[in-house]
């Protein structure tokens, strides 16, 4: 655990002191709202589509395979691994069936598809490096938000992502502890205009050794500061410094084909400049939460599928309007 604060504590104070280099975090993964009160004003002149949003594939743990006898390209396509992930943020439970709620912006908004692609090579047991894509698409017309705010159909790619995996960097007694980290490239237009240099992202899951029982118990967080040029960005909703989230999960094994589970993201974050000071967090995302149910079916040794559909909703005011159902794909070699 003491790992853990350490390096909550070392990317926070990179955060907090980022100005005096001049280089201040730039908008992380969930699209924000502006401060201080918490309520989405859409400006015309952003792209909001475009705006960084919350992972939603999981984290590969591709097994190391080990060398044959010398080393050659038989070897190296072994510890290869790739996937395509591909999550549908489906209707909401009150309304037209061309419609979701939209929780990066928060608001109503097109029924979306989340694309996700990810190469990494697996150098030892130890460590995976590799690199990921993902974009965003709307797939519905003139659908008007609560702002009225008129969305329609579009196709947006964030900045690509180098990636490590650390599967043992952490051994805690009656814990598994995965950890991965996160660097971006600011290639997109938008992280150009705005002057953006990299967002690092840390991401923690630590689940219960419970000795081969079907059901499974942790918790997941993420620490993420995002870094900007100076001056900053124009626009308050480009100027999110800091973002970090926290949730539970717990899964149920069914059978060795299905499992079921529930998870919750509970998040903060930090725009700067703020007059309240540096230490000043808000909560402008909605704290969500997922009952979820995935399929696994027996493919290959070396290919591996994933489907499954959720339920999400808002843990603190959950209503018919702002809870909606969706799907996941995943596939992996």
């Amino acid at each position: 655990m003491f790992a853990w604060v350490t390096l909550l504590g070392f990317f926070f104070v990179i955060s907090v002191e980022g100005a005096s280099f001049k280089q201040r975090p730039v908008s992380p993964s969930p699209t924000p709202t502006p401060y201080p009160t918490g309520e989405m004003v859409l400006e015309p002149n952003i792209n909001y589509t475009q705006l960084p949003r919350d992972k939603t594939s999981p984290i590969d743990t591709a097994v190391f395979k080990k060398p044959k006898g010398e080393a050659d390209w038989q070897d190296f396509f072994r510890n290869l691994h790739g996937s395509y992930g591909l999550s549908f943020m489906g209707p909401r439970i009150a309304g037209s069936g061309n419609e979701t709620y939209n929780i990066f912006i928060p608001d109503v908004a097109p029924v979306q598809l989340s694309h996700t692609w990810q190469l990494g090579f697996q150098l030892n047991p130890n460590v995976q490096l590799g690199f990921s894509v993902n974009s965003i698409q709307n797939i519905a017309d003139n659908v008007v938000g609560k702002t009225g705010a008129n969305r329609g159909r579009s196709f947006e790619t964030y900045d690509p992502e180098i990636y490590i995996n650390l599967p043992n960097l952490i051994h805690v007694s009656g814990w598994n502890v995965f950890t991965s980290a996160k660097m971006s490239v600011p290639l997109t237009e938008t992280s150009k205009n705005n002057g953006k240099i990299t967002q690092i992202t840390l991401d923690q899951n630590w689940n219960i050794d419970n000795n081969g029982s079907d059901w499974t118990f942790g918790v997941s967080a993420e620490l993420q500061p995002i870094f900007f040029t100076d001056p900053m960005p124009t626009h308050l909703s480009y100027r999110k410094t800091l973002y970090a989230s926290i949730g539970h999960l717990i899964s149920y094994r069914i059978s060795p084909l299905v499992n079921i589970q529930s998870t919750s993201t509970f998040d903060f974050d930090h725009r700067a400049p703020d007059p309240l000071g540096a230490f000043h967090f808000t909560s402008n995302l909605d704290d969500t939460s997922k009952l979820s149910i995935y399929i696994n079916p027996a493919i290959s040794n070396s290919l591996f599928i994933s489907v499954g559909g959720y339920f999400q909703f808002l843990v603190w005011s959950p209503t018919l309007e702002t809870s909606i159902l969706g799907l996941d794909f995943n596939i992996s070699f």
